[in-house]
């Protein structure tokens, strides 16, 4: 017979330590735990297991469950926390975070969407994917996390007395009934999370559907494990340690550029269930003892309001460091995160949770009360809003970085491609001057993008008669001729492959160069190169051996431009700054901005001397052109010239910049199409 109370396990409690301190480690940067972001994954297999178990014990002890009830609980255990941490992280934010670049306003609208659990769907909408660089800088990034799992319980009770007004609860099949309505949830959300992860990879990463079956393996456990404890020792301790195994090897191999969710989440959360279910049938394995230690069991106490608080203190911190890591700082932090954590706990957490003060004594009035702080949460963010507004519109120096910031190529938005790519766009929308008489093509990367304003300039001097862009995120101006030496992703391909049928079309009306733009250093540095399937090597590419291959894979493009009898112009790579530009000069004066051109030029060397191979090889077609003379003077690269800010970021080139760079460019454009 099954006992009809629900006991603490220590142990879970110690899983839970395992999962935030994985997360901890991972987002402060420790080396070796690259894929830490999996300890999420852990925190929703052990909430569907207890809050499954708690649901069924419930209805099998009352013969009925109360959603008043379930939802007050949940308001006492999560939200007073989570709106402390919120409130004080708008402080930080408006102490911190600047008025501008979106800085004080995405942090008050993620607000908004956290206090009403809503927040997985604005980073969905609103930002990159979890991984990238800009969605590291929203402090509240981590309740994505929190609001899945709260959607998830809006009808995880509903499928339980579902089956409650089906089967009675005091039916020795209702346990078996709840688990299969379970797993037929769990098999239609895995499905939908292998398949969305290769689709709609955010999507997939943020939403609840894509998630919900690791709750459901959390809630399948909980009706299947056996009445009796410690009923299979040897079965148990096995499970307990290789469930360990997959949540610490998921931590160490994954990273954040593995497919994720999907498949790559099986490991982490059968791991998890493992876990959990050997820790029930061997309570005393080397497992258990591990995890039933009393630090482990103090921090799994604290491992909410620890995750709570560690990314807000990180991410603010970053984004006024500009985006700097720095792992002695950012381990200090996480520390001061676990001080305040520990505050939290005895001070909110477990007081509003156990003792129910106030408005939450009773169900009713913990649910109004949750809606009082909802409410003055997003009043509070609102302020925030209208602040960062009012203060970014008055101060001269915040008004100028923030034009810079916004200072983008002028087809960006309409013929600057990123994936989902679906087809070119019309050539009349993307041609500066007469799209009837097209004499040169931009053609490149982003890099190619943010010259797009010197092309506008140069047509509307009255050089050429029209010039039109075409460029692609992060995709190279490398056909299929290169492909066995140059990986890119599907989209970048059918692009440039649309792109070269376009030129040759061109051709035959005129068309008479081709300006090739790329972030070379990234094709020469970390883009995946690879050695024809020809090649014998065998172990890394050396940076020679990066040269070369880049030089052969361009070699190929040029040659076939070439052989159609159009010119070239390699227009060399702009440098990286070693900061965020608008956002530094905003805090900072142009000189602390700028970057020293010697280690610049040092990173730019290994890409010039491909480029210069190329060149060499095709003396009366091919000319390179370097801007490196107009964005840097003998000492610095310059984040400010005069009144122009150089950058929009730490890479791009604002339209301003690249419009000043015409006298300087305008013999090669000339030469180009043959003047």
């Amino acid at each position: 017979m099954r006992d009809s109370s629900f006991k603490h396990r220590p142990d879970i409690d110690g899983l839970r330590a395992v999962a935030v301190l994985l997360v901890v480690l991972y987002h402060v940067g420790v080396p070796g735990i690259t894929g830490g972001f999996i300890g999420v994954d852990v925190f929703f297999v052990i909430s569907g297991f207890l809050i499954t178990s708690l649901l069924v014990l419930e209805a099998e002890t009352r013969g009925r469950i109360s959603l008043a009830d379930f939802y007050a609980r949940r308001v006492r255990r999560l939200f007073p926390a989570l709106m402390v941490v919120v409130l004080v992280t708008l402080l930080l934010g408006a102490i911190w975070l600047l008025p501008v670049f979106g800085e004080q306003t995405k942090l008050a609208k993620s607000a908004v969407a956290t206090s009403i659990y809503l927040s997985n769907f604005y980073f969905w909408k609103f930002t990159g994917n979890y991984f990238d660089g800009p969605a590291e800088l929203e402090p509240l990034l981590h309740t994505w996390s929190l609001a899945v799992e709260e959607q998830f319980y809006l009808f995880w009770p509903l499928l339980i007395i579902g089956v409650v007004a089906f089967c009675r609860p005091d039916s020795p099949r209702f346990r078996r009934n709840v688990g299969l309505a379970m797993l037929v949830l769990l098999a239609v959300s895995l499905g939908v999370s292998v398949w969305s992860t290769q689709t709609h990879p955010r999507a997939a990463y943020y939403l609840m559907p894509s998630r919900a079956w690791q709750f459901a393996v959390g809630g399948v456990l909980a009706v299947i494990l056996p009445a009796e404890k410690n009923a299979y020792p040897r079965v148990g301790a096995a499970l307990a340690a290789l469930g360990l195994v997959l949540i610490v090897g998921s931590a160490m191999f994954l990273t954040s550029k593995s497919s994720f969710p999907g498949v790559n989440a099986l490991a982490p959360t059968l791991g998890t269930a493992a876990v959990i279910g050997g820790g029930y049938l061997n309570q005393g394995s080397i497992a258990a003892r591990v995890l039933t230690l009393r630090p482990m069991v103090f921090v799994g106490l604290l491992s909410y309001s620890w995750y709570l608080w560690h990314w807000p203190l990180l991410s603010i911190t970053r984004v006024s460091a500009l985006q700097a890591h720095d792992l002695p700082r950012d381990a200090l932090i996480g520390l001061v995160a676990f001080v305040a954590a520990t505050i939290t706990y005895y001070v909110v957490e477990n007081p509003i949770r156990f003792k129910r003060p106030g408005p939450f004594a009773a169900t009713r009035s913990t649910l109004w009360a949750g809606a009082a702080i909802s409410i003055i949460t997003a009043v509070a963010a609102v302020g925030l809003a209208a602040s960062a507004k009012l203060v970014g519109s008055k101060q001269e120096r915040y008004v100028v970085a923030d034009l810079a910031y916004r200072d983008d190529p002028p087809l960006r938005k309409d013929c600057h491609y990123e994936e989902p790519f679906d087809g070119l766009a019309d050539r009349s929308r993307c041609t500066f001057g007469d799209e009837t008489a097209i004499q040169a093509i931009l053609w490149g990367d982003s890099h190619a993008d943010h010259l797009s304003g010197l092309m506008q300039a140069f047509v509307a001097e009255g050089h050429a008669r029209g010039i039109i862009q075409r460029s692609f995120s992060s995709c190279r101006p490398f056909g299929s001729e290169a492909a066995d030496i140059l990986r890119q992703g599907a989209a970048c391909m059918e692009f440039n492959e649309l792109v070269k049928s376009e030129i040759a079309d061109l051709r035959a009306k005129g068309l008479k160069g081709v300006v090739l733009s790329s972030m070379w250093s990234a094709v020469v540095g970390n883009d995946p190169l690879q050695r024809p399937s020809s090649a014998s090597a065998n172990g890394p590419l050396s940076a020679a051996e990066k040269v070369d291959l880049t030089a052969q894979a361009l070699d190929r493009v040029v040659a076939g431009l070439e052989a159609q009898g159009l010119r070239i112009l390699i227009v060399a790579p702009t440098h990286i700054m070693p900061r965020l530009v608008p956002q530094c000069l905003a805090r900072h004066s142009a000189e602390d901005c700028s970057g020293l051109r010697e280690p610049i030029e040092a990173l730019r060397e290994p890409a010039m001397q491909a480029l210069r191979k190329v060149a060499a090889a095709h003396p009366e077609t091919v000319r390179i052109w370097d801007p490196i003379d107009q964005l840097c003077d003998s000492r610095l690269c310059l984040a400010q010239r005069g009144d122009t800010i150089m950058f929009t970021d730490d890479l791009h080139i604002t339209a301003t910049a690249a419009r000043q760079l015409l006298p300087a460019a305008e013999a090669d454009l000339r030469w180009l199409i043959g003047q």
